[in-house]
C-alpha cells in the first residue's frame, strides 16, 4: 500500500486506531532522534514541582481552548 492510499483511508478510521497510529508514529520518529529520548528521560526523571507545568499551562503553550 502507497502513502497516499493510505492517507486517504486514515480519516475514515475510528478515532481511537487513529490515536494508536500517531503513538505508533511518534515512536518511530523518537527512536530516530536519540538527543530527543535523552531529553525526555532527563526531564521526567526531574521531580522538581517547577519543573513541569499545570495542564492548564500546557493548554495554553499549546493554544488550545
Amino acid at each position: 500500500m502507497d502513502l497516499a492510499t493510505l492517507q486517504s483511508q486514515i480519516p475514515n478510521w475510528p478515532p481511537e486506531e487513529q490515536d494508536q497510529l500517531a503513538a505508533y508514529l511518534m515512536i518511530l520518529r523518537q527512536r530516530r532522534k536519540a538527543e530527543h529520548a535523552d531529553e525526555l528521560a532527563r526531564r521526567s526523571d526531574d521531580g522538581t514541582a517547577e519543573s513541569w507545568l499545570t495542564f492548564a499551562e500546557l493548554k495554553d503553550k499549546l493554544g488550545e481552548d
